[in-house]
């Protein structure tokens, strides 16, 4: 759920990283690692939802 949180801080929100980790009580540098691991799952998600057998058409 933090990853979830710093992503959408940063990226629907539009806060920059210190801005981030001053709301979350992180320092900048874990907030850069919650946003790569919430991309990675989710880049991963999409991948998953676009094969041909997860679709529901």
């Amino acid at each position: 759920m933090a990853d979830r949180s710093a992503l959408a801080l940063v990226y629907v929100h539009e806060l920059g990283l210190a801005d981030v980790a001053r709301i979350e009580a992180d320092s900048v540098a874990a907030i850069k690692t919650r946003l790569h691991r919430a991309k990675h799952k989710l880049r991963e998600l999409l991948q998953s939802a676009s094969e041909p057998e997860n679709r529901h058409e």
